[in-house]
């Protein structure tokens, strides 16, 4: 059984590779594999990753990309069809209550920002760190819950919405 999930980019989020006989997951391109967080030998090595780039390098802020993205499901269950499209390549053809936007990103996120602390603790040189902040509608509780665990979301539904009113203008 391969999971019913797609791509941002459209068609399948799951590829194989004959060399391993085994799929893996990619939210956006196949170039592009997850991360499987829920794995704490994954957090261990990208908490490591920020402290060689803040510690070693000393780099002063970082932009976290496509944080909704960061975890699935457990199970990979399928995603339920959306109704928004008849194209079943699309990613909109997909309700994606599996794969995107689960609130354990958060805790992830506020472990990364507890790196940026540490290494202001240490030579107290001031750090930055911006996310993309995006929810699944356009309330604002889970786009608050980013201004817990970053210091700079960037809203991107605000940007969604602009572009909307753009389009029905």
């Amino acid at each position: 059984h391969v999971f019913f999930q797609l791509s941002v980019f459209r068609f399948s989020a799951w590829k194989y590779v004959e060399e391993r006989g085994q799929f893996y997951y990619h939210a956006f391109t196949p170039e592009q594999p997850d991360l499987n967080y829920r794995n704490p030998l994954v957090v261990a090595e990208m908490l490591n990753v920020l402290r060689f780039w803040f510690g070693e390098i000393g780099l002063s802020g970082l932009r976290m990309d496509a944080v909704p993205f960061m975890f699935e499901d457990e199970a990979f269950l399928d995603e339920p069809v959306s109704n928004k499209t008849s194209d079943p390549d699309d990613y909109g053809y997909l309700d994606h209550i599996y794969t995107w936007n689960l609130p354990e990103h958060y805790a992830m996120i506020q472990q990364f920002n507890d790196i940026l602390s540490e290494y202001e603790l240490i030579d107290g040189f001031d750090r930055v760190m911006m996310v993309e902040a995006l929810s699944s509608d356009f309330t604002t509780a889970d786009l608050m819950k980013y201004y817990n665990v970053a210091d700079f979301p960037f809203n991107f539904n605000f940007v969604l919405h602009l572009n909307e009113n753009a389009k029905a203008e």
